[in-house]
């Protein structure tokens, strides 16, 4: 891809919000896209979880921990970011945006229009379905934006300590060969369906222990439902590779108080350098 090209239209995209584009017909009629759902509605722009639709793209993704640093990479165009920043640098150019890149539930979220024209992509709005959709040489990526999140009263809303309450009682569940009660032990912190899984595979199918709680880490379905989710980074220097774990914890409201109902695990690995 030509370099300045490339800038200019970086520069042209940071200032446009994500509407329709015609498409040029690189996907097959009958293709089934990929449908990814995590894309956040703010301010009229749809923001998209940087690493799993850039990769759907064809571009690697860096992601450095202590610096904040994303940096996306393809086909000699480096393209590097930072976490709340409207500073990027594409090669050696600087260029400003006027939305900072967020990190939200454990994902970096950038512009749509701003990844996909930067790697050489069509963008489609949909209005009426309230999704986007990418067209990439032959791939199509269906970007669907979450539900806005719903207001509740401070009074139901579950605060930090007890977030922080759920998430240490999680860890002790990863092993329950030293509990005798469990189902007492528990009852307080989980729903009984999640009790009974606990104690028929014995602890968590995933023994690793979460700890990081961010303060947007929690999402209000509707007034009774509820995820809270989680993320651990570990970078094997040995290898190259950056290991990824993620836990999605879903909440239920009863008897005025959350509990956990029930807990999914995903793991993923990224090469650290392009």
């Amino acid at each position: 891809m030509n370099v300045k090209k490339a800038v200019l239209s970086l520069a042209v995209s940071a200032a446009l919000v994500v509407t329709a584009l015609p498409a040029h017909g690189h996907a097959a009629e009958g293709d089934a896209p990929t449908v990814i759902n995590g894309g956040i509605l703010q301010n009229n722009r749809t923001l998209i979880p940087l690493r799993l639709v850039a990769e759907h793209l064809g571009a690697s993704v860096d992601w450095n921990s202590q610096t904040k640093t994303v940096t996306i990479a393809q086909d000699g165009l480096s393209i590097k970011l930072t976490v709340n920043s409207d500073r990027i640098v594409v090669n050696d150019t600087e260029l400003v945006i006027d939305v900072p890149v967020t990190q939200q539930y454990g994902s970096t979220y950038v512009p749509l229009r701003f990844v996909s024209q930067a790697l050489g992509a069509d963008v489609e709005w949909s209005q009426s379905a309230k999704q986007a959709t990418v067209l990439y040489k032959g791939n199509r990526i269906v970007i669907i934006p979450e539900k806005p999140r719903v207001q509740l009263p401070s009074s139901q809303r579950a605060t930090m300590q007890w977030q922080q309450k759920l998430i240490d009682k999680l860890n002790e569940a990863t092993d329950v060969s030293s509990i005798k009660q469990i189902r007492a032990y528990f009852k307080p912190f989980f729903t009984d369906r999640f009790i009974n899984t606990i104690v028929q595979n014995k602890g968590l199918e995933f023994g690793d222990k979460f700890t990081t709680l961010h303060l947007s880490s929690i999402l209000y379905i509707d007034t009774t439902h509820a995820s809270l989710n989680q993320a651990n980074y570990k970078d094997s220097s040995e290898y190259g590779f950056q290991d990824v774990d993620r836990r999605k914890i879903s909440l239920v409201y009863t008897n005025g108080v959350w509990k956990v109902d029930q807990v999914a695990f995903d793991h993923s690995q990224f090469p650290l350098y392009p």
